[in-house]
């Protein structure tokens, strides 16, 4: 599954800033390299998180087991930018993904 070998903020000074996780280093840690092409045209995988196994399937994921793989990671990560959306309206900015990600031991 995904690491947070990759995972960036992109500013730091605000309370609205998005979690950031880059196209390629995520496609390797999911070992489907065969797909960094089909996805460069996106800036990161916030481009991508409410894809579905269609949309997946329309923009070259052919096989559905890599289809299946991809909508997983992009389910469990959907879930965390969802926490710290939550948690940051709740307690201000002052939690990263990063911090999430540990605590969740994924």
């Amino acid at each position: 599954m995904t690491t947070q070998r990759g995972l960036t903020e992109l500013s730091s000074g605000s309370s609205n800033k998005k979690p950031h996780l880059d196209i390629k280093p995520w496609l390797q840690n999911l070992e489907l390299f065969e797909y960094i092409e089909i996805f460069c045209k996106f800036k990161g995988v916030e481009d991508v998180i409410y894809m579905s196994e269609r949309d997946l399937k329309e923009i070259g994921v052919k096989n559905g087991a890599h289809r299946a793989k991809i909508s997983s990671s992009l389910i469990l990560l959907r879930e965390k930018y969802e926490i710290k959306a939550a948690s940051e309206k709740a307690f201000g900015s002052s939690l990263t993904i990063g911090t999430l990600i540990s605590a969740s031991g994924a």
